[in-house]
């Protein structure tokens, strides 16, 4: 029933047996996170508190759960709070990676007050980063795909959709505006000289002295740290940085044309002389015709004007082929790109400009390969020339000359429960799941165990939480509760996140650990 683990068969080793089917709060415990064992011991703590086992609300949750089941058919009694759970909770993923854990008693209210427990979601539509380069929107991600994370590739190990829920929209300091259900979890860095990493004045201190809490959206406030990735890796495609540089232009200032052709924008007597200059000579080396005109340079290739034509025929549509790009190449293509940009006031950073989101959100994150930050600011009324909205996106210098340090990534405001969205929910191997138009690392878990744990108890059987590892030994990812059947002495698993296939969870696991509820 299980893989083998230190010579022993891991559902053998536990004694799991399935379980198929036959039949205004307080805030959430939050605390630094130092290992599967301290939230184990939370959930614990709150599983046998006065908000858990002992909370009359849950104990009047728990008698209407098993309203229907016949006396002594304690298997079936089981069942029922796994059943109701699954149903409620909706939740996907029982991660061991956290610094949170609601207590019973908040998602028993949540469920009187909403008819469900609220969710951990993302909107449909969020972009991801995918391990091929490809920015690809969360509903269409496959399980066992790889995605970034906050500094590593991660498996996306579970998806769900969770219908049309309400969402918080949450304004950062980088011009995003993330979407996410109340109680999705995100991470924020908390300053460790000042003890909290909200404040009336945010203090500037290095984000790598602050230590990263996990919390819900609910909880999160104004002016506290989001934490993101420092970098983002390079990709391992190959592509002449010469021709990379060329295709930044166009993708930035160019058009292909139906002749054979594409040209790169450049007026005679203006600066952007110098660029069809460069264009001429590179294209020299690598024996390419090109016919000079006062406002452009056209490049007769065939077969590379094709190419360029699958980036965009218009500006609103132009994008790079491809962000799986080795870093001259990397180098290459931004710096044809950032040739239509212009020089900030202030610092030295720089302001680029486009009709394209695609093309902002990749110039983005090609900027982050090199750990540098990049916000952005959405114009419809820009008083120019053309009718669509522009992007205007701010790179900010990698050091700055005031003394300062460089800027955070904080929340800037937090309009609460204000659009109703088609929501997803997706559980990644290390929990974190970088969303690249944001800049920005949120995570993925639940408290469902916790909540069937006190629902059990309240029911009078023996309980247990146990954390399994589907990789290496002593890493672990998933947490689920499991109850004695008195008649019987079988352990049964109640683990709504597996479904009806926890044998096929089971049979994954490869390291675990098993805890008593005392």
């Amino acid at each position: 029933m299980g893989k083998n683990c230190g010579g022993e068969r891991v559902g053998c080793t536990l004694g799991l047996h399935m379980a198929y089917p036959i039949a205004d709060s307080p805030p959430t415990t939050l605390r630094a996170f130092t290992g599967p064992a301290d939230t184990v011991r939370t959930m614990i703590e709150l599983c046998v508190g006065r908000r858990g086992e002992q909370s009359t609300l849950v104990r009047g949750l728990k008698d209407h759960i098993i309203r229907w089941v016949q006396p002594k058919d304690y298997l079936s009694e089981l069942l029922a709070v796994r059943n109701y759970a699954a149903e409620k909770c909706k939740y996907s993923n029982d991660a061991l990676s956290v610094e949170q854990v609601q207590d019973p008693q908040r998602i028993a209210e949540q469920i009187i007050r909403y008819g469900r427990a609220v969710t951990d979601c993302i909107v449909q539509g969020t972009l991801t980063l995918r391990d091929d380069f490809e920015l690809v929107p969360i509903e269409e991600l496959q399980v066992g795909q790889k995605i970034w994370g906050i500094d590593q590739w991660t498996p996306v190990e579970g998806k769900q959709f969770k219908g049309v829920l309400l969402v918080d929209v949450i304004q950062l300091n980088n011009g995003s505006q993330v979407q996410l259900t109340p109680d999705h979890h995100v991470y924020v860095l908390e300053c460790k000289e000042h003890g909290h990493w909200k404040m009336q004045k945010p203090c500037a201190c290095d984000p790598n002295e602050r230590r990263k809490l996990r919390i819900s959206v609910s909880d999160l406030e104004e002016g506290m740290v989001m934490a993101m990735p420092e970098r983002l890796p390079f990709g391992s495609g190959e592509l002449d940085p010469e021709r990379a540089y060329i295709e930044g232009l166009f993708v930035s200032d160019g058009w292909s044309s139906v002749s054979g052709e594409f040209c790169i924008s450049g007026q005679d007597g203006c600066p952007k002389e110098e660029q069809k200059r460069e264009v001429q000579e590179i294209c020299g080396r690598l024996g390419i015709t090109t016919r000079w005109h006062r406002k452009s340079i056209a490049v007769r290739d065939t077969e590379w004007n094709l190419r360029m034509q699958q980036m965009g025929h218009r500006a609103k549509n132009k994008h790079v082929l491809s962000l799986d790009l080795g870093e001259a190449a990397v180098a290459a293509t931004l710096r044809g790109v950032m040739a239509d940009s212009g020089k900030n006031t202030n610092g030295n950073g720089r302001t680029f400009t486009t009709t394209s989101y695609e093309l902002l959100v990749q110039t983005r994150v090609l900027h982050k390969m090199f750990g540098i930050t990049c916000s952005y600011r959405y114009i419809e009324d820009h008083g120019g020339l053309g009718e669509n909205p522009i992007w205007r996106l701010g790179v900010r210098g990698q050091h700055r000359t005031d003394g300062k340090r460089e800027k955070l990534l904080r929340v800037k405001a937090i309009e609460r429960s204000v659009l109703e969205q088609p929501c997803w929910d997706i559980q990644t191997g290390d929990h974190h799941v970088y969303l690249p138009e944001h800049d920005v690392t949120v995570s993925n878990c639940d408290d469902i165990s916790c909540f069937i744990g006190a629902l059990t108890r309240q029911l009078g059987r023996e309980t247990q939480f146990v954390i399994v590892g589907f990789g290496a030994a002593g890493q672990y990812s998933h947490v689920f509760t499991r109850a004695k059947e008195p008649k019987t002495g079988m352990w049964i698993v109640l683990d709504p996140v597996a479904g009806t296939d926890e044998e096929g969870m089971l049979s994954r696991v490869t390291t675990h650990q098993i805890w008593d509820i005392p």
